[in-house]
């Protein structure tokens, strides 16, 4: 069953701040990915790394559902050649 995009929307008193508080939550959660990338590259897993990752979107989520009362489902196009 899908639902129309336009159904979700931000919640009514999301401020600049809590836009603020999310980009730098997504921005924190990057540098550890890179971190957990490059040492997965590398056949390496540093379980220190690891759980700054699971910290990070944790974060990330709980920033995610102060703006909005329900996340819409990611939707994936796949383009065929």
């Amino acid at each position: 069953m899908e639902a129309d995009i336009l159904e979700y929307k931000l919640k009514d008193d999301v401020t600049q701040d809590d836009v603020l508080t999310l980009k730098q939550y997504v921005k924190s959660l990057n540098e550890v990915l890179d971190v957990l990338n490059r040492d997965l590259g590398n056949g390496y897993r540093d379980k220190l790394n690891e759980k700054r990752v699971l910290r990070e979107m944790s974060f990330v989520k709980m920033q995610m559902q102060k703006l909005a009362d329900e996340i819409p489902p990611a939707q994936i196009t796949i383009l065929e050649k």
